[in-house]
């Protein structure tokens, strides 16, 4: 579906909501003239409230959609409807990565495996998740990794980023237990943008799992706190 297709689709979902709504709200105040007890009895309805429903719905993404300032290109319908409903800055989702890790991140990221352009035969995408920033959004990334060891992370991240041709600076390493990895990097991209990045290797069981926070290196410190939670929360279970 192009870009046109789904502005017309979102433009159209919202009017029906709000037809629906108003005409609830209308036959709720039509007085019929008829014996309502010879009808049977009939569960009560609750009628949609307008400024409730409105009030879930996010119009500054809607208008950064329709104006383009957010590309909807190749998104699912869940993940549309997770641009343009409402969440409140600050709260934050829990997500469990294959039975065996979990993390939260800020519930107002979208999530979106389908924007995921690396093809890697020994790397799996559990977790993409982005802020709506339009420069360059935070994103959290969780993988899952086809490794011997946890000291061919480093390596393998490389050879990952020189696949989008981006050059990648390991900085700060070091073990928080025998079994977890934890290190910062900078990449440099060929547009000269810069950024930077927290990540956290851990092995559980057989399984290699990497959790990675990426941000612009002029913005990191507009999201150090959340960088902060997303790492605190991680657990293995």
């Amino acid at each position: 579906m192009n870009y046109e297709n789904k502005k017309i689709v979102i433009l159209c979902s919202i009017m029906i909501v709000l037809l629906l709504a108003l005409s609830f709200n209308r036959i709720n105040r039509v007085d019929f003239n008829y014996d309502y007890s010879l009808m049977p009895e009939m569960p009560e309805i609750k009628t949609p409230d307008l400024d409730e429903m409105m009030s879930e719905i996010d119009t500054d993404a809607i208008e950064k959609i329709i104006n383009r300032e957010i590309d909807i290109e190749g998104l699912s319908s869940e993940e549309l409807t997770s641009i343009v409903k409402k969440e409140n800055v600050g709260d934050y989702k829990e997500v469990i990565l294959n039975n065996q890790i979990s993390l939260e991140y800020p519930s107002n990221w979208i999530r979106s495996e389908s924007n995921v352009v690396v093809d890697h035969p020994d790397m799996d995408v559990l977790l993409f998740a982005f802020s709506l920033d339009l420069e360059f959004p935070t994103t959290v990334v969780g993988l899952k990794l086809n490794l011997e060891e946890i000291e061919q992370v480093e390596e393998f991240m490389r050879e990952v980023s020189e696949q989008q041709e981006t050059t990648m600076l390991i900085k700060d390493k070091k073990y928080l237990e025998d079994n977890i990895l934890q290190f910062e990097a900078e990449y440099n991209y060929t547009d000269g943008r810069v950024a930077v990045s927290k990540e956290r290797a851990i092995k559980v069981d057989d399984n290699y799992y990497l959790i990675s926070v990426i941000a612009l290196n002029t913005k990191v410190k507009s999201v150090e706190k959340q960088i902060n939670y997303i790492f605190d929360s991680i657990k293995v279970i």
